[in-house]
């Protein structure tokens, strides 16, 4: 099944398959440069990203628009999610060719990546291959550790909240994976947890919100939530 980690992190090939690793970029776009970034992106998906999907070399590419936080002040503008099949391609991600169809689209100067992410889906809950419109991401800080005891936390009680909502329409799909890199225990967070809906208001599950509840309890002992987010998906590649 292709992987998107909704993101994705979209942005998918099923969370089952181990060997899937996600690549998050964040890009903070030039000011009043919006629209000819977004241009951009297009351009170099149908260009490079396409052609990496047909190869094999990726199963997907997404852009991603930050709805919030909001402001001139915000980290970054826009995420770009691509699913890898294995850890492998990322060593060779692009061709010359790619490479030089990049810079013809002249999407360089127009953003600056703000950092880069590798993350490793291990458990997921819903239609994670399709390309839902609105997605929250939650980055989680484990307690010194305590990172078994959080991705156990994930595993049993937060994807059994997740299958609820979806099966009660508030909820299409979630999916949560580990930070491969950047490594070391000074990273700002460990995991990444992305809920994917159609709306851009979530609907409330009858019981559901018990069951977050009792899992919030569960999970606080081993770490947090240091930061939610909003996204909407912009673009992303067909599958092969």
């Amino acid at each position: 099944m292709k992987w998107m980690l909704i993101a994705a992190l979209a942005m998918c090939a099923s969370a089952q398959q181990s060997s899937v690793v996600v690549q998050v970029d964040y890009m903070k776009v030039a000011p009043g440069k919006t629209a000819e970034y977004v241009k951009a992106e297009e351009a170099v998906k149908t260009a490079v990203h396409q052609d990496r999907v047909k190869k094999g070399v990726i199963n997907s590419w997404s852009l991603y628009a930050v709805r919030f936080p909001s402001g001139a002040s915000r980290e970054f503008d826009f995420a770009t999610v691509t699913v890898y099949p294995d850890m492998s391609k990322l060593e060779q991600p692009f061709d010359a060719g790619h490479r030089n169809s990049m810079r013809d689209t002249g999407v360089g100067p127009l953003r600056s990546l703000v950092r880069s992410d590798i993350l490793s889906p291990f458990v997921s809950a819903g239609a994670v291959e399709s390309a839902w419109p609105w997605v929250t991401v939650n980055y989680i800080k484990a307690k010194p550790g305590m990172m078994a005891d959080w991705r156990a936390d994930e595993s049993e009680a937060w994807k059994a909240v997740a299958e609820a909502q979806i099966k009660g329409g508030s909820l299409k799909a979630w999916v949560a994976g580990s930070v491969v890199w950047p490594a070391g225990s000074s990273r700002e967070y460990d995991f990444v947890s992305v809920n994917a809906r159609e709306t851009f208001v979530q609907k409330q599950t009858p019981g559901a919100q018990a069951m977050g509840s009792r899992a919030a309890n569960r999970s606080a002992r081993h770490g947090e939530a240091i930061r939610r987010e909003m996204w909407r998906l912009v673009s992303r590649t067909t599958p092969r």
